[in-house]
Order: structure tokens, then C-alpha cells, then sequence
């Protein structure tokens, strides 16, 4: 009796040479002379290996994927991607943008990945096929494993995303989709007569999606609202001497917000030729 077991990333197909077999079970009833008996195995291909079998994340704003890549191919005539002409063994993703995300950048990547990665993005169309939005290859020299592609999508179409290893290479692969707004910091909350103007700052990923800013300003019972471009915005209409707790958001194209800052809080003054009235009066009582 023998028994086919499969290494990783194969699987049993069948047997020849047996004179019975069941699964991975092969039985010879007599053996008087030498016999060749052969166990048939197949690679195991990614599901998503070919373009038709796109693994699709429907219409999720955003979404994290995991999955190996071993054994993944180039199908004919597939083509390579445009910013790396050695790239091969692809698995490809469809996505299908949710109206909320109309007109903002979104960005692809492969951070997390154990291997070198290229991505590319195409739209999908029946009438023109595939066409290349996006190409990323990584930023470290020699290193692609934070490969990023952006375009920006509609919502009246569907989009492919191929992940292709470098040099055929393939491992276990750490896909990412977002279009998230970052959220600012207020790095001053100056204070004015009834007024208070926060000066921003925002970094990472996709701060290309900011279009502005808003910062909301709370106190004395009261929320006044500003907006503007950044990196300065001013609240005015507010009380003095009255403290208020401000938090700024991320703007798109949209006014979609992103999360709330972090609260910063000041109390707006009456300033006489540029100084604050305490400071006048203390200086006048000490005969300054």
C-alpha cells in the first residue's frame, strides 16, 4: 500500500500503476517484478491568479487583504506593468468605488508584504477594455514591499487592481485600499479680540484628498464653526475672556470630514496696541 502526501503548494490529482486506489491510497495485490507507479500532483494556484477570477471587494471605501501568491502565473498576452518591465506572476482585485469616494485620491499598496511587489490599477470599460491609471513600484531602491498606486475613481466604474511580483517573485502578500482623509493637529491656537485662529498641520498618506480644513471652537454654551484652506484658519464671533476647546477636521472635494484633532483650548482677549489689557494694566499699576 502507498500513500501520496503533497507539499506545500501542490495538491494529489491521481495515481497510475495501481491496481486499486482510493484518494491518496494506492494498493498493489501482487508484486512479482518491478513496477512503475506514478502519484500525479498540480501546483495550487492563487484563485485570483488569472484577470477573469479577479478577487472582488465589492464597494468598500476601504479594505486589508491578505493572501500567498506561490505558484501565481502570467497569462498570455497578459502584458507587463508600465513602471517595471521584468515584473511577472500576478494576482489580480476588482473594486467598484462607493459614491462617497467620487473625485477622492485613492491609494493601493503593498506595505506588509513579505516579498517585492509592483502595482498597477486599470479602469475597466466594454468598450475600450483595460486602461493603466496607475503604476507603483516602491519607494526604497531595491526594496518594492511599499509599492503605492493613486488614481482617483468614479463611481460609475469598476477598476482592476494586479499585484505582480517583482522579478516573478511571490510570497505572502498584504494589499491595502484607502482613501481615508488624515486628521490635523493644531500645532497653535492663537487668541484674539473674539476671536482664535489655529494654525494646522497634516502629514502621511493621502493628504492629497485635503481640500481644506474646518475648525469647530466650543465654549460659553456656544460652537462656532470656520473654514478655509489652511494652513491658518481663524474663528471669530466669539466671547472674550471666555475659554473655548477647538478640534479641526480634514475637508475634500466633497466635505466629507475626516476624524477630529485632538482639542486644544484658549480664551480669546481684547489686545490694546498689540498687548492684552492685563498686561497694560499691570504694566500702568507698576509705572512701566
Amino acid at each position: 500500500t502507498l500513500n501520496a502526501t503533497a507539499r506545500a503548494g501542490s495538491e494529489f490529482v491521481s495515481w497510475s500503476g495501481c491496481d486499486a486506489s482510493l484518494g491518496r491510497t494506492c494498493s498493489l495485490s501482487e508484486v512479482k517484478a518491478d513496477r512503475i507507479v506514478t502519484a500525479n500532483f498540480a501546483l495550487v494556484r492563487p484563485t485570483n491568479d488569472a484577470q477573469v477570477d479577479a478577487l472582488s471587494f465589492g464597494s468598500f471605501a476601504a479594505f486589508e487583504h491578505n493572501q500567498s501568491t506561490e505558484n501565481a502565473t502570467t497569462e498570455l498576452g497578459e502584458g507587463v506593468p508600465s513602471c517595471d518591465i521584468d515584473a511577472s506572476n500576478s494576482v489580480w482585485f476588482r473594486w467598484t468605488p462607493p459614491v462617497e469616494l467620487a473625485g477622492r485620491r485613492v491609494t493601493v499598496g503593498s506595505i506588509g508584504s513579505d516579498y517585492d511587489v509592483v502595482l498597477d490599477v486599470f479602469s475597466e470599460s466594454q468598450i475600450n477594455g483595460l486602461t493603466e491609471l496607475d503604476c507603483g513600484i516602491g519607494t526604497e531602491a531595491g526594496l518594492y514591499r511599499d509599492a503605492r498606486a493613486t488614481f482617483t475613481p468614479f463611481f460609475t466604474n469598476q477598476y482592476l487592481i494586479r499585484a505582480t511580483g517583482y522579478r516573478g517573485m511571490t510570497g505572502q502578500l498584504f494589499l491595502t485600499l484607502d482613501a481615508t482623509l488624515p486628521v490635523p493637529e493644531i500645532t497653535r491656537l492663537e487668541p484674539g479680540n473674539e476671536s482664535l485662529t489655529a494654525t494646522l498641520t497634516v502629514s502621511g498618506a493621502w493628504t492629497d484628498n485635503v481640500a481644506g480644513y474646518a475648525v469647530r471652537c466650543e465654549g460659553g454654551g456656544a460652537t462656532v464653526t470656520a473654514t478655509g484652506a489652511g494652513p491658518s484658519v481663524a474663528v471669530e464671533g466669539l466671547e472674550n475672556d471666555v475659554s473655548y476647546a477647538c478640534t479641526a477636521v480634514s475637508l475634500d472635494v466633497t466635505d466629507a470630514e475626516s476624524a477630529a484633532s485632538t482639542a486644544v483650548a484658549a480664551t480669546p482677549e481684547y489686545t490694546a496696541n498689540g498687548l492684552p489689557v492685563w498686561l497694560l494694566k499691570e504694566a500702568s499699576d507698576r509705572g512701566v
